[in-house]
Formats: C-alpha cells, structure tokens, sequence
C-alpha cells in the first residue's frame, strides 16, 4: 500500500506541475512593473517574482526574496496536492509518507542550487510630473526553476521517505518478534521450572 500512496505522491504532483503550465497562460500587468513582471513564457519552468524599493544596491537582497518566493511556490503546490488528494489516509506509514513529504527540511537547499535569475529591471526615481506621481526607484526581478528537476528531486526523495519508513516499520515488526519470542520462551522457562519443583 505505500508503494501505491508513492507512486500516486508522483503523479498528482506532476500532474499539479503540469496544470500550473496551463494556469500561466493568463498575463497580468501591474502598474509601474516592467511589461514582463508575473508573465510566465515558458510553461517548462517554475517562476518567482519580487521587487524591492531602491537602487543596485537592492540585487542581493532581491535575489534572496526569490528564493524564498520559489520555495514557498513549491511548498504551496505541495500543501495542495497533499490537500486535494491525501488528507483522508486511515494507515499510520501512509501518513507519515505524505507527512514527511510535506514537510522537506532540504528544499532551500535543492532551491539554491536550481534556481536562475531569468530576469531584472531596475528602474530610476521618478519625480513629481503635471500627470505622474512620485516614485522610488526600484528594483524587479523574475527566477525559474526548471520543473523538470523539480520532479526529478521530489520523486528521488518520496523513493527515499518510502524505503525509510519501509525499513523503520520491518525493523519495529522484527522487534515485536523478538519480543514476542523472548515472552514466549520466558513462559516455557517458568514451566520447566514449575514441572521441576516439588
């Protein structure tokens, strides 16, 4: 049953991925961003998008909140697919499968090291005109994150939680064997004992 709760894991997600690509298609245009601010090109890629208020002095920050755009986006789509589709499981390893799943200490990690800038615009401060209002100078970035790894990485770590929990649950059913023989060999112990006495 967990082999069937983890290939199942796979496919919603991948299939959630996909259903994001097709999601994208609608362009949203926000006053005062870059034309290309929250459009999504090209549906093989997971997008983040910031803006920080200032000058080039703001790009180090900027790249920081796009991380940690990205992975509250794939923290998101996960909270969804365990949502929608795993939130009504009755055995305890297939809870703790999805639980784990849901809760990945290392996605930063698998973040820092996929994650590219796709985009950034900086743009000056703009003084008080007859038909235009003030405004700071800022700074506008879009990162992707090829959905492609990201599947890869989430499939390798639900194989990884499965044969975990696979391992912890033999492991503790050997250890009530044991148990179970220890008590039943004790039992046998008292009764030679008891036939032996007087």
């Amino acid at each position: 049953m967990l082999e069937a709760i983890a290939i199942k894991l796979v496919s919603v997600f991948a299939g959630f991925l996909f259903e994001q690509a097709l999601m994208a298609g609608d362009r949203i245009q926000i006053e005062g961003a870059p034309a290309w601010y929250y459009e999504e090109k090209n549906p093989g890629y997971l997008y983040a998008f910031a803006y920080r208020d200032g000058g080039l002095e703001m790009l180090e920050p900027l790249q920081g909140d796009l991380s940690l755009k990205m992975e509250e986006r794939i923290q998101e789509i996960v909270d969804n697919v365990v949502y929608k589709n795993f939130r009504h499981l009755s055995d305890p390893a297939e809870k703790e499968l999805v639980h784990q799943f849901r809760h990945d200490r290392d996605l930063h990690l698998f973040v820092k090291g996929h994650i590219r800038i796709d985009r950034i615009t900086q743009e000056d401060e703009r003084d008080a005109g007859f038909l235009r209002q003030v405004r700071r100078a800022r700074v506008f970035g879009a990162a992707i994150l090829p959905k492609k790894a990201l599947l890869e990485y989430q499939t390798e770590r639900i194989n990884r939680l499965q044969q975990s929990i696979s391992k912890e649950r033999a492991r503790k059913g050997f250890e009530a064997l044991d148990r179970a023989f220890e008590e039943d060999e004790m039992d046998e112990v008292v009764r030679e004992l008891e036939a032996l006495s007087p």
